[in-house]
Formats: C-alpha cells, structure tokens, sequence
C-alpha cells in the first residue's frame, strides 16, 4: 500500500509540475523536502541563485500562488496528516510543520481549512464525511 501510495505522489508531482520552469520546479523541491525548517522566499532564492523578486514573479505565473501561500498549505496539509495520524500535542504538530509559534499555526491552520487543529483532529478522527482539507 506505501509503494503504491509513494508511486501515486511521485506521479502527482511530476504532473503538477510538467507546466512549471525548472526554478520552480527546483523550489517545490526544496519546499517540499525543508518544511520542517524555517524557509522563507529569501532563502529560496538563495539556494536557487536567483534573485527573489524573479523567484515570486515566475512561482507565481506557473503555480497560482505565492511562495508563502505554497509553503502554509504544504506545512497544514502535513499537519492534518499528523493530527488524524498521531496522538501528537498541537504544539508538537505545528513545530514539526516549521512553524514554531503555535499561535500563528493555529490562525494559518483555520484560516486553510476553516476549523481549529482541535475540531479538525476531532472531526477526522471521528470518522466525519467531509473532513477539510
């Protein structure tokens, strides 16, 4: 099931990208694999040797999003995974997402999927139909 699941993913991202240059291509990669840490569009930039403000242009034309709004889906949509997964503390959650104030991951975390990481764990747990996100 993991194999098939892995498999699924790595489809699903080489096809969500197909469309994207390969700088962007390059920061969903370093998005994706530094989510735990802090990252910002600077940093992003920096690994990638380009200039930040190109980065935010050409992220923004091929994914839809801004390189923030990328990295906050990303971060709550691991979170949801560990909140219906595990029996981790909220602040435990938000910290292995790369958010280190529970505060604002609680804020970003409603703000996605419209409930607090509490109701959401309660709800995915609980065996509700539609579990946001």
């Amino acid at each position: 099931m993991r194999s098939i699941f892995r498999t699924y993913s790595r489809l699903v991202r080489t096809n969500t990208m197909r469309n994207c240059s390969e700088h962007v291509r390059q920061a969903l990669l370093i998005i994706e694999s530094e989510l735990a840490s802090p990252l910002s569009l600077a940093d992003i930039a920096r690994a990638l040797s380009i200039s930040p403000t190109h980065l935010a242009r050409i992220f923004h034309r091929d994914t839809g999003k801004t390189v923030v709004e990328h990295i906050q889906d990303c971060r709550v949509r691991q979170a949801c995974h560990l909140l219906k997964t595990t029996n981790l503390q909220i602040q435990t959650v938000a910290q292995h997402c790369g958010m280190m104030d529970v505060q604002y991951f609680s804020k970003i975390f409603k703000k996605i999927t419209g409930s607090t990481p509490k109701v959401w764990r309660e709800q995915a747990r609980g065996g509700a139909k539609e579990v946001p996100l």
